[in-house]
């Protein structure tokens, strides 16, 4: 426990000021404990951390709050963030909300942030919009 509260009191001091990427330096944040292979800066209250090849979320205290289940994450921007998965090879792109919920599935070719509730996607080699609900449009 006194790991984790040290950690997320260090983490936060740093992130404030440039990313966490060096891997000394979180073993030594950690009490010579690997507990990250890499943690990225806070947005939206959420810091992207990599464990394994796989991205999950922090919050300020160190706390998972998004298990390490994406195999990419993009930072959180207006309080979602574009999450892939390989299927069968082929990444698959779709989007999260700060608790963890996907709200977007996995269907789109490309990464996506949203501006505004609306994101611009591609999926099968034709461009489109959708919004944070899953509703789409897409060009011909």
């Amino acid at each position: 426990v006194d790991v984790v509260r040290n950690f997320g009191e260090v983490l936060a001091t740093w992130c404030r000021t440039g990313d966490i990427t060096n891997r000394e330096n979180l073993e030594q944040l950690c009490n010579g404990v690997r507990i990250y292979d890499g943690v990225r800066c806070f947005c939206n209250g959420l810091a992207r951390f990599e464990v394994d090849k796989k991205f999950g979320f922090l919050d300020k205290n160190g706390k998972v709050v998004i298990p390490a289940v994406y195999d990419l994450a993009m930072f959180f921007h207006n309080g979602y963030a574009c999450v892939g998965k390989k299927f069968n090879g082929k990444m698959k792109y779709g989007c999260i909300n700060a608790d963890g919920a996907l709200v977007i599935p996995f269907i789109y070719n490309d990464t996506f942030s949203f501006n505004d509730g609306i994101a611009l996607v591609t999926k099968d080699g034709i461009t489109g919009l959708t919004d944070v609900f899953g509703n789409s449009c897409f060009f011909n």
